[in-house]
């Protein structure tokens, strides 16, 4: 479906960044914070589409919180229940990565940023960015762990351990390049009403027409083919 998409949204939106077009890339990113102070770690996690927040984590329970009726999108409960267990999963190994592994042993914040972003109707990019103390330690692209110049040795050991696992970087490219786009498509056709209302600029407005149509259009391409074949 997603592919299918893609062309209708480039031909709505051929120039780039000019004027009627989007302002800024129209994107989907969770944003992670943890902090590790006395030998206990407390974690915040929140999902925004673009300046709006749609999502929050409850650590607590380990499950997400859904700021708006919409905020489902158009994944099942299944699909959704899956994320749950990976996010409630990562939060959990992800403590002894940085404790154990790396071995900090002081205290530090965590900063992870996860999502995908949609430039003027072209394909989607994923993109996973981790910093500590606020300076960037290591990041992943083209389904690799790269460390950062600021992450010294440290940010080199994690990218080597983290790479020697296919399975752990398969499953982060699957968020970032194929689960974030579909989940943002579906946020934008499950909250169109709302975002509608809400939007301050054209572009958007412009982006929800788009969703709307294409959907309109492969929901039509699916009776045609259901009647002729």
């Amino acid at each position: 479906m997603l592919f299918l998409l893609l062309p209708l949204l480039t031909a709505l939106f051929p120039g780039g960044d000019s004027e009627g077009g989007f302002e800024e890339p129209l994107s989907y990113y969770l944003i992670q914070t943890s902090s590790f102070h006395n030998h206990s770690w407390k974690h915040l996690g929140s999902g925004w589409l673009g300046k709006l927040e749609t999502h929050r984590w409850n650590s607590s329970s380990g499950t997400i919180i859904f700021l708006y009726p919409w905020s489902r999108g158009n994944f099942s409960n299944n699909e959704l229940m899956d994320l749950e267990r990976f996010f409630h999963t990562y939060f959990i190994n992800h403590q002894g990565f940085y404790i154990s592994q790396l071995m900090f042993k002081d205290s530090f914040d965590l900063q992870v940023t996860l999502g995908c972003e949609l430039h003027s109707g072209k394909a989607f990019v994923g993109f996973l960015q981790i910093a500590i103390q606020g300076f960037e330690f290591m990041s992943f692209q083209n389904e690799t762990f790269l460390p950062s110049p600021k992450g010294g040795e440290k940010a080199q050991k994690a990218c080597l351990l983290l790479n020697l696992s296919p399975a752990f970087k398969h499953t982060i490219h699957r968020l970032i390049s194929d689960i974030c786009p579909r989940f943002t498509l579906g946020l934008l056709d499950a909250g169109k009403t709302y975002l509608q209302r809400q939007a301050p600029h054209r572009s958007l407005g412009l982006i929800l027409l788009a969703v709307i149509v294409a959907l309109g259009l492969l929901t039509g391409l699916g009776f045609w083919l259901r009647k002729h074949w």
